[in-house]
């Protein structure tokens, strides 16, 4: 997959070996301390963390490079992906991730809601 290819679709999910996952279905839930944010214009810089996100992550079983775009901001991190939807919540609230994502039906679960019931708690 190519950056062009990434900044078109607004971002990707990919493998260790770079290409585009063919994962359909579960839950990409980011790892706390993998992600960094850079403005999606710098193409060469863009390039450069995707490649040391994937260095990361070949350290780490059954993980991905994920990239998404939003405005001019693209955010790289390295992510996992859980099949059972309770499970992600759980592990992205456990990595303090504001969002997991649904490969299924290609949206954002956001979590922020399920931080605002722990801190009602108190």
């Amino acid at each position: 997959m190519t950056i062009e290819n990434i900044l078109e679709n607004k971002g990707a999910t990919l493998t260790k070996t770079l290409r585009k996952s063919k994962a359909k279905k579960g839950y990409m839930v980011s790892l706390k301390g993998y992600e960094v944010i850079i403005k999606a214009s710098q193409a060469t810089k863009l390039f450069y963390e995707i490649g040391r996100a994937n260095a990361k992550a070949e350290a780490i079983k059954h993980s991905y490079v994920g990239i998404w775009i939003e405005k001019d901001l693209a955010y790289i991190d390295v992510s996992v992906r859980i099949k059972d939807l309770d499970k992600a919540i759980e592990f992205g609230k456990e990595n303090e991730q504001l969002a997991i994502y649904d490969l299924e039906k290609g949206k954002v679960i956001t979590l922020w809601l399920f931080f605002l019931r722990v801190y009602a708690d108190f």
